[in-house]
């Protein structure tokens, strides 16, 4: 059974090439995803591990 790339993994990708930026404040702003500047998003920590999860265990998933 292969696994297909995911969102997720795009999305950790991007992270690790600092194309986005992770919000250090986690939800304390009470924002899960919130613009920061143009073409930059910022994502708190446990909406992008919740993410990361979700996508991971749908991916390993028969369709």
């Amino acid at each position: 059974m292969e696994c297909e790339p995911c969102g997720g993994w795009l999305v950790w990708f991007q992270v690790a090439r600092g194309g986005l930026s992770v919000n250090d404040r986690g939800l304390n702003e009470g924002n899960g995803l919130a613009i920061d500047e143009p073409g930059r998003l910022r994502l708190d920590r446990a909406h992008l591990a919740k993410g990361l999860l979700f996508d991971m265990v749908g991916s390993w998933r028969a369709p």
